[in-house]
């Protein structure tokens, strides 16, 4: 007499390999130049717009350019930082 088998289970196939994801491709000088130039110029225009508001209000002029340059400072790090997470720096 002969022992029946066991019915054979299929076995699991390997899941297929997920595609290697894309890695954003480098932005082109043109792109990096064009992006340090926007930072420059709203850096620039808030340093404008703030040294005309202090000189408005009754600043001295030293008062004036301090809080303008430091105006531009700021401005011109935070586009940079916006910038640099979209990817175009």
């Amino acid at each position: 007499m002969s022992t029946p088998t066991p019915p054979t289970q299929p076995t699991p196939e390997a899941p297929a390999p997920s595609p290697a994801p894309s890695t954003p491709s480098a932005p082109s000088n043109a792109m990096k130049g064009m992006a340090l130039l926007v930072c420059l110029l709203s850096g620039a225009f808030a340093a404008v717009v703030a040294f005309v508001l202090v000189r408005h209000l009754g600043g001295e002029p030293l008062v004036a350019i301090c809080s303008a340059g430091v105006t531009f400072l700021a401005v011109n790090g935070q586009v940079m930082k916006i910038a640099e997470k979209f990817g175009h720096l």
